[in-house]
């Protein structure tokens, strides 16, 4: 099951089409139907549970254990680049604003457009993050169901350059007998 969600939400398959947005959907609803995280979607979410669906959304749970403590979690996602205004509160509440920028950070959005209102750099990329101030669970999960979303978070850490690419040439050239 980690190998298809993987697949399916961090963009790692070629095929494309309605069949694969409708299977990302499910895959991305299973999670959240699945986790204990979960008590309402009328809950708030705090910024540690956001992090954690993140990992899951990711692939990445693999690098996490039972035992693992918020600091684990949030050094992931100072990994992704994500460091909201003011730092990381794991037990206080997700707030609109950072979930914007942090969404920009992992996607690696310019914050310098739009005057570096988060929430409208999203909307600018096509993904709401709502009205609301405080994110709730519900409020979460409809951002995190959004198509478009699940298509930006497969490009996520490529941005900087593929790993693949050939190695650059020793100054001078390449010499004969090399």
């Amino acid at each position: 099951m980690k190998n298809v969600q993987k697949s399916l939400l961090c963009g790692r398959t070629k095929s494309g089409g309605p069949s694969r947005t409708i299977a990302t959907v499910l895959v991305a609803a299973a999670i959240f139907a699945g986790s204990t995280l979960i008590s309402r979607a009328s809950d708030s979410i705090t910024q540690l549970s956001y992090i954690q669906q993140l990992v899951q959304l990711c692939g990445d749970s693999g690098q996490f254990k039972n035992t693992s403590t918020p600091q684990d979690y949030v050094q992931w996602a100072q990994g992704k680049g994500m460091v909201p205004n003011g730092g990381w509160q794991p037990t206080s509440k997700l707030t609109r604003n950072i979930l914007a920028q942090t969404l920009v950070q992992l996607y690696g959005l310019n914050s310098k457009k739009s005057g570096g209102d988060y929430v409208r750099i999203l909307q600018r990329e096509g993904i709401d993050v709502g009205e609301v101030d405080d994110i709730t669970r519900g409020g979460l999960i409809a951002v995190f169901d959004d198509a478009l979303f699940l298509s930006r978070l497969g490009n996520v850490g490529r941005h900087k350059g593929s790993p693949h690419q050939p190695p650059h040439p020793p100054k001078g050239g390449w010499h004969k007998g090399h």
